[in-house]
């Protein structure tokens, strides 16, 4: 299957029925949203949390249009929106959620850029994509996720030790925890670079982020 060469995913093959164009398919505004949260009996914390990610995902998209740069921010919101769908379910009932989240998505709106969003916000599993590229829909989705916890925003220090002491009781887990570290501190550098910001200060998004918190 032929690629195009500015693609992000690099020389992987595609999802089913993905679309080249960042703006096909459907994209459900913040009340579809909050339906499909009804739905999956989100819980109202994961709903504070999907709010608060939504918020820094909206602002980082704007920003890129603002520096000329092709994103589809109806999508990215709605990505950041749906990306913990699945957390409800999984937390009763154990499996994982970024996958079967990106399942539901996929069906419940057929538009599977938006599911990449939530697919892929744990941890991007190849090389990080060159230039404007770093603006694509899923790093800004996984970007904001590590920006927020619970539903406050904060750096990715405090992120990242809350991280460490909730799920690093293996060896295994914190080797995993510093790896996305790792990664989410060069994609901080990347978007800062290319939106010309520092957005990595701590309180970056709560001027910019707080008013849409609110759905």
């Amino acid at each position: 299957m032929s690629l195009k060469p500015d693609y992000p995913f690099g020389n992987l093959p595609r999802f089913p029925g993905i679309a080249d164009d960042l703006f096909a398919g459907r994209v459900p505004d913040d009340d579809a949203c909050r339906k499909l949260w009804d739905k999956y009996d989100m819980f109202d914390n994961v709903r504070a949390h999907s709010r608060a990610v939504a918020a820094i995902a909206w602002d980082l998209a704007k920003m890129g249009e603002k520096k000329g740069i092709r994103i589809n921010s109806p999508a990215v919101r709605a990505s950041a929106l749906l990306h913990d769908l699945a957390k409800t379910y999984c937390l009763k009932y154990a499996g994982a959620h970024a996958m079967l989240g990106a399942s539901w998505i996929i069906r419940e709106t057929g538009n599977y850029n938006i599911a990449q969003g939530a697919l892929l916000h744990v941890h991007w599993p190849w090389s990080l994509p060159e230039g404007e590229a770093i603006c694509c829909l899923p790093i800004l989705v996984l970007y904001a996720d590590k920006r927020v916890m619970h539903d406050s925003f904060v750096s990715l220090d405090e992120r990242f030790e809350d991280l460490f002491v909730r799920y690093g009781h293996t060896a295994k887990s914190r080797e995993g925890i510093a790896l996305s570290r790792e990664q989410a501190e060069d994609i901080e550098k990347r978007l800062s670079l290319i939106l010309g910001a520092n957005i990595g200060d701590k309180n970056f998004f709560n001027n910019l982020a707080a008013r849409e918190r609110t759905l």
